[in-house]
């Protein structure tokens, strides 16, 4: 919200700025990335929760709660179809269809680029941190909105990101 009002207070044609975020858990919602990128001005460093995965359940029933959550992380209903195949299966006994989670850190990776590139010129491939176990713990992404300064950014950007 904070964030959102300070946005609107700047003269974006002649400031420009670099956001670090780093949310406690899932309490970013996209709207929030989507103001910043309408800037037209801001350099957005996101350090997304990869944690978020453990909402995503096996069979795909997953609580209101957290599934307004995700709506509210992802900016989209989208996810859903992101990280759940239907699958056919046949036996003796026909064919069954199941939904299987396919909720890859790759394909998470992937999907918060996606959803990056709809709100900001350019977007450099994200790093996965992970903790001293090999246990992904963060995406850190990088974007830039302002299509003059973008490639700098991204060259830059991409060089701390070692891609």
């Amino acid at each position: 919200m904070a964030i959102r009002a300070w946005c609107a207070e700047q003269d974006w044609k002649r400031e420009r700025a670099v956001v670090f975020l780093d949310p406690y858990g899932l309490q970013v919602e996209w709207t929030t990335i989507q103001t910043l990128g309408d800037t037209r001005g801001v350099d957005l460093w996101y350090l997304f929760p990869l944690n978020m995965a453990r909402l995503l359940t096996r069979d795909g029933i997953i609580d209101e709660a957290w599934r307004k959550r995700l709506d509210l992380l992802f900016g989209t209903h989208d996810w859903k179809a992101r990280f759940y195949k239907p699958r056919i299966k046949e036996d003796l006994f026909g064919t069954t269809e199941t939904i299987e989670r396919d909720a890859t850190v790759e394909n998470i990776k992937e999907f918060i680029e996606e959803r990056l590139r709809t709100c900001f010129h350019a977007v450099a491939k994200g790093l996965v941190l992970k903790n001293s176990r090999s246990s992904p713990l963060y995406l850190l992404c990088f974007a830039a909105a302002n299509e003059k300064g973008a490639p700098t950014a991204l060259r830059i950007a991409q060089s701390i990101l070692g891609d």
